[in-house]
């Protein structure tokens, strides 16, 4: 969990980084397109929703845009449930930003090194620009075993549990030793 934190952050930053970059240098239209897995670990079996978010940081209207991520759920190992992986925006203005979102299943165990999503589109003069999203390294698809052995919850909770009994158990059982000795304040006769 914190190693997937540390890549959210480092994408989020480099996104913010070339976000800056390009507003200070275009003056054509231009897009940056960024790949979000919301439902992280994929696994076999459970919907996985994607959002491939556009954003245009140019001067100009970006017109006739693409965008095609099919490259990066292989049909042998995904099928699309909702959505769909290639999407037509006539024109996405400077400042707006658009999403394409689709919920993908994965049918296999697989250790999928995903693509960037491609995004074609006209600038002002009438020529084509082609940028790619960001994404992930490495995904691993979980089977449904794999995911319930490794969840982190029951484990964290069974510590959590075992700790909060450590100081809370010896006092109770001294408590109850002492009380079974003495009644009413005072010692018991044997």
């Amino acid at each position: 969990w914190l190693e997937f934190r540390r890549v959210l952050f480092r994408s989020l930053v480099t996104l913010l980084v070339l976000l800056f970059v390009t507003l200070v240098i275009s003056q054509d239209a231009n897009i940056i397109a960024y790949k979000r897995f919301n439902d992280l670990p994929f696994v076999v079996g459970r919907n996985s929703s994607v959002d491939i978010i556009l954003y245009s940081v140019g001067e100009t209207v970006a017109t006739n845009v693409e965008v095609s991520d099919a490259e990066s759920f292989p049909e042998d190992v995904f099928q699309v449930v909702e959505g769909t992986l290639e999407a037509f925006f006539d024109r996405i203005a400077p400042g707006e930003n658009v999403t394409l979102s689709f919920v993908v299943v994965p049918t296999a165990t697989y250790l999928l090194t995903p693509p960037p999503a491609t995004v074609t589109f006209q600038v002002n003069d009438g020529s084509s620009a082609t940028v790619l999203s960001s994404t992930k390294p490495v995904l691993r698809i979980l089977s449904q075993r794999e995911f319930k052995n490794n969840t982190p919850e029951v484990s964290e909770w069974l510590v959590f549990l075992a700790l909060c009994l450590v100081p809370v158990v010896p006092p109770y059982l001294m408590l109850k030793s002492l009380r079974s000795r003495y009644v009413d304040g005072l010692p018991q006769a044997n």
